[in-house]
């Protein structure tokens, strides 16, 4: 009969020591996501600022050259948060788990004039009029 309850103890005590390494790793896996969602919201913030700047220049009739150091300094913002999630994959990896993230790829060319002004549809004649006067400017 001790042997009996001597497996049985020893049952629950691997049982025991599975869920706790289990709960550790799901804690682990957690960790990383989270670092990894900061990562993309800054990404997100920082192409929304840009954009942002973006447009109230052009309407300040700014040319892009005048935008390049501000859009440089966002690539390369973004290029090191990409980094940093990359990092924080690597991490996981190496202790067996995988993290879903999305690196975006950023280039460090300024897109052409035209990619500045959206293109707003000619459905209404408050749109017309704002396209042209952005264009005028």
């Amino acid at each position: 009969m001790a042997g009996f309850f001597s497996k049985v103890g020893n049952a629950v005590s691997e049982a025991a020591n599975k869920t706790a390494k289990a709960a550790g790793d799901m804690t682990q896996k957690g960790k990383y996501k989270l670092e990894i969602n900061k990562y993309q919201g800054e990404i997100k913030d920082t192409q929304h600022s840009l954009g942002k700047e973006i447009v109230e220049s052009r309407l300040a009739g700014k040319t892009n050259e005048e935008l390049a150091a501000v859009i440089d300094e966002a690539v390369a913002k973004v290029q090191h948060l990409n980094s940093e999630i990359e990092r924080v994959n690597k991490l996981a990896q190496e202790v067996g788990e995988t993290v879903e993230s999305s690196v975006q790829e950023v280039s460090p060319e300024a897109p052409a004039k035209d990619a500045f002004v959206p293109d707003l549809g000619d459905d209404d004649e408050v749109v017309k009029e704002s396209k042209s006067n952005i264009i005028e400017e």
